[in-house]
C-alpha cells in the first residue's frame, strides 16, 4: 500500500517551539491512525531558519513558502500589495509553492494553532491556502485551531464564515472556539479535538550543575515574551519593549521577594538572526541581566528543540507562560500552570484545562500590578497537589479528543478514495 501523503501548511518555523510541537504531534496523531506517512511541510519561515538541517524525522520534507528579503524589490512589491491593495501578503509565490505540494497530497492539514483570527495580520492567506486545496479536489482540514472570534470586523466575519463552511473539516482545540462557530451557524463540518502538541513526547537530556540542582530542588518555570509588549498599555500609552522589559523584571522581582523558590526562565521562541522583539531567550536575558540574582534566577539554553523543552518544564515545581505552547508543555506533564494570556485561544484552553478561569491572567493585569502574578502563583502552590490530580484526570480527555480528530482525518482521506 502507498504511503499517504499529507500537505501541513500555514505552520512556523522550528524556532517556534510550539510551532514544532505542532508538528511532531501531528505526525506522530496520523501515523497512529494511518500507518507509514510521508509529510510536506509548507510553512512560514523566519529569517535564518534552519528547520530542514535540523529535521530528524526523514518523512518530513520541508518546502517553506518565500521569505522576502527586507527591502528587496520583490519585498516592495508585497508592501504595496497588502497596504495599498489589501491583498494577502505575497500569495502569487506563496501559491506557487503550494500548488507544487498539492500535487501529490493526499489531504492538507492547515497548523499554526491560530491562524484563522484577527490577532495576526495574515489570516486572509490562510483562507487562500483552503481555496487552491479545496479547487485542487483536496481534502482540507483545519487542523487543532482556534478560530476567531472576527465579531470586531462584520463584513470579515461574514465572509469568513462562509470559507470556513466550506473546508471538510474543522478541529476546534477548545470549546471556545467550537461554541463561536456555532454562533456562526457552523456546525456540520466541525469537531471538538485537542492542541496536537498533547502528542510531543518529552525529551530528556542533560542540564548545567545549577539548572539541575534547581530542578531537582524544585523550583518556579517561567515565561514571559516580548510578544506580550503588543497587547498591552504602560502608563496610559502603548508600551515599548525597554518598557515592557523593566515591567517583567519588577514581576520576577516580586516572586524573588515573596516566595522561596529559584526561578528558571523558559525561552520557547527564539529567532536565528537576533530580534528581540521576536526572541524570548534575548528579552528574558535583558530581564535577569537587570535583575542581578544569579544565586536565584536561571535562563534555559535557547538551542534546545520543543522535546527537550517539554521535558524541562515537566520537571518545574509549578509554572507561568505567556507563549501558548509552553503552558501545553506544562499542563500536557501535569505541571500546576498559570495561563498568561491576551485571546480567546488562552482563555479556552484553560476553562477546558481547570473549568474556570482562576489560573488565567491577562498581561494588562501583570502591567496594573506587578505582584499579582506572585499572588496567583502563591495560591497555586497552596493547591498544587489537588491541581496535579485534576491534570491527571484531565489529560487523558485531551488526548481521547486529538484521537477522535485524527481517526476522523483519516476517515476522510479513506472515503476519498486515497487507498485505491
Amino acid at each position: 500500500m502507498k504511503a499517504h501523503t499529507i500537505v501541513l501548511a500555514g505552520n512556523g518555523s522550528y524556532s517556534n517551539r510550539g510551532c514544532e510541537a505542532i508538528l511532531r504531534g501531528t505526525t506522530t496523531l496520523l501515523r497512529s491512525q494511518l500507518g507509514e506517512c510521508r509529510f510536506i511541510s509548507n510553512y512560514f519561515p523566519t529569517p535564518g531558519s534552519h528547520d530542514e538541517e535540523n529535521e530528524i524525522d526523514p518523512l518530513i520534507i520541508h518546502r517553506p513558502f518565500p521569505l522576502l528579503k527586507k527591502y528587496s524589490l520583490a519585498w516592495f512589491e508585497e508592501q504595496i500589495t497588502r497596504k495599498v491593495f489589501q491583498k494577502p501578503y505575497d500569495f502569487i509565490r506563496v501559491t506557487r509553492t503550494f500548488r507544487h505540494s498539492l500535487r501529490d497530497a493526499d489531504a492538507v492539514l492547515m497548523l499554526g494553532g491560530d491562524n484563522f483570527s484577527l490577532d495576526y495580520p495574515n489570516s486572509d492567506v490562510h483562507f487562500g491556502l483552503c481555496r487552491l486545496a479545496i479547487e485542487a479536489d483536496v481534502p482540507v482540514v483545519i487542523w487543532g485551531a482556534s478560530i476567531g472570534p472576527f465579531d470586531n470586523n462584520p463584513p470579515y466575519e461574514q465572509w469568513a464564515v462562509k470559507e470556513l463552511s466550506k473546508v471538510n473539516l474543522i478541529c476546534a482545540r477548545e470549546t471556545a472556539t467550537l461554541q463561536y462557530l456555532a454562533g456562526n451557524g457552523i456546525t456540520k463540518n466541525v469537531i471538538l479535538s485537542a492542541d496536537p502538541a498533547f502528542f510531543l513526547q518529552p525529551s530528556s537530556l542533560e542540564l548545567p550543575t545549577n539548572i539541575e540542582k534547581a530542578l531537582v530542588d524544585g523550583c518556579i518555570g517561567l515565561n514571559l515574551s516580548p510578544l506580550l509588549n503588543r497587547f498591552m498599555k504602560i502608563s496610559g500609552i502603548h508600551s515599548n519593549l525597554s518598557a515592557w522589559i523593566k515591567v517583567a523584571s519588577e514581576i520576577v522581582s516580586s516572586l524573588l521577594s515573596h516566595l522561596s523558590l529559584p526561578i528558571l526562565l523558559v525561552p520557547h521562541v527564539t529567532s536565528e538572526v537576533g530580534y528581540i522583539s521576536r526572541d524570548d531567550y534575548l528579552f528574558l536575558y535583558q530581564v535577569a541581566k537587570m535583575l542581578n540574582e544569579p544565586e536565584r534566577i536561571f535562563i534555559l539554553n535557547p538551542n534546545l528543540n520543543s522535546s527537550q523543552t517539554k521535558w524541562v518544564i515537566s520537571q518545574v515545581r509549578v509554572f507561568a507562560g505567556a507563549r501558548t505552547h509552553s503552558t501545553l508543555a506544562a499542563i500536557s506533564t501535569c505541571v500546576p500552570t498559570i495561563c498568561i494570556g491576551y485571546s480567546m485561544k488562552a482563555r479556552g484552553i484553560a476553562k477546558d484545562v481547570y473549568g474556570h478561569l482562576d489560573w488565567l491572567i491577562s498581561g494588562q493585569d501583570l502591567v496594573n500590578d506587578p505582584d499579582a502574578l506572585q499572588d496567583r502563583l502563591d495560591k497555586l502552590l497552596s493547591q498544587e497537589d489537588e491541581i496535579r490530580l485534576q491534570l491527571r484526570q484531565i489529560n487523558p480527555v485531551m488526548l481521547q479528543r486529538a484521537r477522535t480528530a485524527a481517526h476522523k482525518v483519516a476517515n476522510i482521506i479513506e472515503d476519498c478514495g486515497v487507498d485505491e
